[in-house]
Parts: structure tokens; sequence; C-alpha cells
């Protein structure tokens, strides 16, 4: 594997880690967690979107608890998005 290019798609000065990826309706749909950093409980679940292969979407904070939200997972059944997490 040889890697093109590298492009930062979102960034806030905080923490933004733990990742996950999928193509679904035509998209890419990416979630990620963002906190002030790697192990605080302020932590939320983002999601962003693209469909042109340049331009992400504004991020959508989709899960925001007090607690850790950590390691969240995209996944596709049927014809419907899901995301699960701790």
């Amino acid at each position: 594997m040889k890697i093109l290019s590298n492009k930062v798609i979102y960034h806030d000065g905080r923490h933004n880690a733990f990742t996950s990826l999928v193509n679904w309706e035509g998209k890419y749909w990416l979630a990620f967690r963002n906190g002030t950093h790697h192990r605080s409980d302020d932590g939320g679940l983002m999601i962003i979107s693209l469909d042109d292969l340049e331009n992400w979407s504004d991020p959508q904070i989709v899960v925001d608890t007090d607690i850790d939200d950590r390691d969240p997972a995209l996944f596709v059944w049927g014809d419907e998005l899901f995301l699960v997490t701790m």
C-alpha cells in the first residue's frame, strides 16, 4: 500500500481520535471522539460525512454523556446506519 496524500479533515484544538468510517447511501461517514484530552470524561462522539471526496460536512455531536464516550463503531444494517459505543 502506498499513501498518495494526507489531509486534515477536522481539527478544533481538542483531542480527536477513535475513528470509524463506512460508506453508506453514496457518502462516506466518519465517527470520532472529541474531548479535551485522551482520557477526559467530557468526550462526545461526532459524525461528519462527504460525498464529493473533497468537502466534509460540519461535525454533528451525536452522543454527549458525562462519561468517557470512546470507540464509536459505525455499521450498516439493511438500509440503516447505526452508531454503537461502549
